[in-house]
């Protein structure tokens, strides 16, 4: 006997198809936080190893600013991989059986995972980054007499970079503590751009179940590279340029190209 699924959008279903992915692979799900917070504490570890001791309080700020800038950037490393990582449960192949057998449908299938590998992550990284800033601050007044000059938070700061990073504001800086671009790691003048590259790995993760990740870098790297080349070849000195307007425009229409391209892939492997 075949279930029928009501098509209406349901959060309840969600929540029972939250209850039954996280009550199925909670162990997987709790080695790789944990691991997430063992990254941020060895972060911050290696900036005070690796650059010399500070002498003033204001050479432990600079310090404290660094380890902030690189666990940000740790952090937008892992949420690109958790995108990619958006059809998890159909790597293996009893787990694809299970997860085409839940009675939910395609919609809601799809809003949770991709819930779960941004929203949720996004949640979890700021509780792992608040756990190692206060394991590091405990540990610094045991040993104050290496670290004691660091027992300041850095939370707030990596907060701040956090909003700044899907709330920003193109023309100015924030007021206050470390500033780094929105998506400036990897190449993008505003947060369009990484809702861009978010996405390019969202659809990623729905073509292909195995190293999407890398098959995305990948495919990134070729065009980052090779078109202009390729342009610089073809048309020397003359590569196009947007204004900021097009370049947001451009961005935002390939974005929603993308997230639509990735339900159209997700909904066509449901009935494979």
């Amino acid at each position: 006997m075949v279930m029928k699924i009501n098509n209406t959008f349901s959060l309840s279903r969600i929540w029972m198809l939250a209850k039954w992915d996280v009550g199925t692979n909670w162990k997987v799900y709790a080695w790789r936080y944990f691991g997430l917070y063992l990254g941020y504490l060895a972060i911050m570890f290696l900036a005070i190893i690796l650059l010399p001791t500070p002498t003033n309080s204001s050479m432990a700020l600079d310090i404290s600013e660094i380890w902030v800038i690189l666990g940000y950037l740790f952090f937008l490393i892992l949420l690109y991989r958790s995108a990619s990582l958006v059809m998890e449960p159909k790597i293996s192949k009893s787990g694809c059986v299970k997860f085409l057998m839940l009675p939910v449908s395609n919609a809601e299938k799809f809003v949770w995972r991709v819930f779960f590998s941004t929203v949720f992550f996004i949640l979890i990284a700021i509780v792992a980054y608040a756990l190692a800033d206060v394991t590091f601050y405990l540990l610094s007044l045991m040993w104050n007499q290496k670290l004691g000059i660091y027992q300041n938070w850095t939370i707030w700061e990596f907060l701040k970079m956090t909003k700044v990073a899907f709330f920003p504001s193109p023309y100015s800086e924030p007021d206050g503590g470390p500033f780094i671009g929105p998506w400036w790691a990897l190449g993008w003048t505003d947060s369009t751009g990484g809702y861009l590259l978010h996405s390019l790995f969202i659809l990623g993760g729905c073509v292909w179940h195995r190293l999407a990740g890398l098959k995305v870098l990948g495919i990134l790297f070729v065009v980052a590279w090779g078109v202009p080349m390729m342009l610089n070849i073809f048309v020397p000195g003359r590569a196009p340029g947007l204004p900021f307007d097009g370049w947001f425009a451009l961005c935002a229409v390939l974005a929603i190209l993308c997230w639509f391209l990735a339900y159209r892939f997700f909904y066509r492997s449901q009935i494979v």
